[in-house]
């Protein structure tokens, strides 16, 4: 070996804690930052007339689990170009992605879109770009797709990146993230899935309770009840099925207002709107965080949509909000937690008053004549309304009869409802953020940077005692002191 390299390994050794250590604290920094925030949602439900061991083990299987995805748009995941680790909500995206075919059905892949106007946009894969028309089938050699516009969002002019993967690697990634386990009593079963997007992880576990066999709403009447009566020889007795009475009155006024806007739609009145520069996106994300930040405050609360808030005050206070919630929950002390809840009133009052001056400001007012659109949507809606009524009192259940032939007191169980699945607690109310565990990767790397000088020197310890002499331990001590202190070196 040359004096040369000798003498830039007693370097490397001498000084590697020097260089190893910031070298892994820099790697760890760059995992932590381009970690995707990750997000918890909860669903709990109150299963009836089954045992819960077997729910449970319905609500988990895997054929369920891609029956569900195979219903769901959720081989396409989008984020804007200048937010490449958020996740957006499909509605909030320009653009919509709906893929036929993957070719290579290993491999996910990414493209770049941005709408040039209604009809036409631009894709970008790699170096190549290319121009096609919305609604149009595109065929490419990773696969066959169709892009649609959305009109709905305020985003048109944002660029998109569209990561499509594989059908069975998306059910692999939920299957992966989504766990049923059994509630705090024998009938509750609680179900939580990890998503990139709160609302996508929602949207995931309402499909799959419609699927396990539709849900309602807990209204504390709805359980079988069980009831004895006297039944008479010839005698019917009736039961009495549901009051569709109150539907029916709704029924009666949708009908005078479709017909009112039907007439209204003939002669366009004249009404006197709002206008103003306040961003809708934003304002839908602001009225999101305002529903979250007015539960009570004994409430743990995690607001999502963080990264989505572009008002940079605002986002520091929620962002601040969240923290304090965070160390509120881990505090043991009554007196810090009362301390804690002081300040986060102040938090929330703050948040609630600057997004009410946002909402508020910014308009102008001016008369403005309704469209032949806004008659139609209004009408469309009401009519949409007045079928899901009409609906509900055709299913409704009807009075019911027993005739008996002998005299005798019979036990008859008379059910109010047909779900047998109540939902406790709705997912998309039960939302947590799951922070990077920065602090331990932090703790690795640091320890990583300590371990590799010391197993340098080790070996050159090693090497030099080969002979077969015993190294002795003062000495060996003496070096791993000296391995640490920096001295000149000829």
């Amino acid at each position: 070996m040359s004096s040369l390299v000798k003498k830039g390994l007693r370097i490397l050794l001498r000084y590697g804690p020097f260089l190893f250590i910031p070298a892994f604290l820099y790697l760890a920094y760059n995992y932590v930052s381009a970690k995707s925030p990750k997000y918890k949602v909860t669903a709990r439900v109150s299963i009836q007339g089954v045992p819960q061991q077997s729910a449970i083990n319905s609500l988990g299987e895997k054929n369920l689990v891609s029956k569900t995805l195979a219903e769901l748009p959720f081989q396409a995941s989008y984020y804007f170009a200048n937010q490449p680790k958020n996740e957006i909500y499909p509605d909030s995206s320009p653009v919509k992605v709906t893929v036929k075919s993957m070719v290579n059905s290993a491999e996910p892949v990414e493209i770049t879109l941005r709408a040039n106007d209604k009809s036409q946009f631009e894709l970008t894969q790699g170096d190549t770009s290319e121009f096609h028309k919305f609604g149009a089938p595109v065929s490419e050699s990773y696969g066959s797709f169709v892009v649609m516009f959305n009109p709905k969002t305020d985003s048109a002019d944002k660029t998109v990146n569209v990561q499509m993967v594989p059908q069975a690697q998306v059910l692999e990634d939920f299957y992966k993230n989504y766990h049923v386990e059994a509630g705090h009593k024998e009938d509750v079963i609680q179900l939580d899935v990890v998503a990139a997007n709160p609302k996508k992880g929602a949207e995931f576990l309402n499909a799959m309770l419609n699927a396990y066999g539709g849900s309602i709403h807990k209204d504390g009447d709805d359980a079988p009840v069980a009831k004895t009566i006297n039944t008479v020889q010839y005698d019917t007795i009736r039961k009495a099925g549901k009051d569709v009475s109150g539907l029916k009155e709704k029924v009666a006024d949708l009908t005078r207002q479709i017909a009112s806007l039907k007439e209204q739609e003939k002669k366009p009145a004249t009404v006197q709107v709002k206008r103003g520069n306040i961003d809708k996106n934003q304002a839908k994300i602001y009225q999101a965080v305002d529903s979250y930040i007015k539960q009570p405050i004994d409430q743990f609360v995690q607001v999502p949509y963080v990264d989505e808030i572009e008002n940079p005050d605002l986002n520091d206070m929620v962002s601040d909000f969240n923290d304090a919630e965070l160390a509120r929950r881990r505090m043991t002390s009554q007196t810090k937690v009362d301390s804690m809840n002081r300040k986060l009133m102040t938090l929330r009052s703050n948040i609630v008053e600057q997004i009410r001056g946002y909402l508020k400001s910014g308009h102008s007012e001016s008369n403005q004549q309704l469209s032949k659109a806004y008659y139609e949507e209004q009408i469309a809606a009401k009519q949409r309304r007045l079928d899901e009524i009409n609906s509900e009192i055709k299913t409704a259940p009807g009075a019911s009869f027993t005739v008996q032939k002998t005299t005798k007191t019979k036990t008859v169980n008379v059910s109010q409802a047909s779900s047998k699945l109540v939902v406790l607690d709705k997912p998309e109310d039960n939302v947590e953020f799951i922070p990077v565990k920065a602090t331990l990767i932090y703790a690795l790397a640091l320890l990583a940077g300590l371990l590799f000088p010391i197993a340098g020197w080790i070996i050159r310890v090693v090497r030099r005692n080969s002979s077969g002499k015993l190294i002795d331990g003062e000495k060996l001590s003496g070096k791993i002191n000296d391995l640490f202190q920096v001295k000149q070196i000829d």
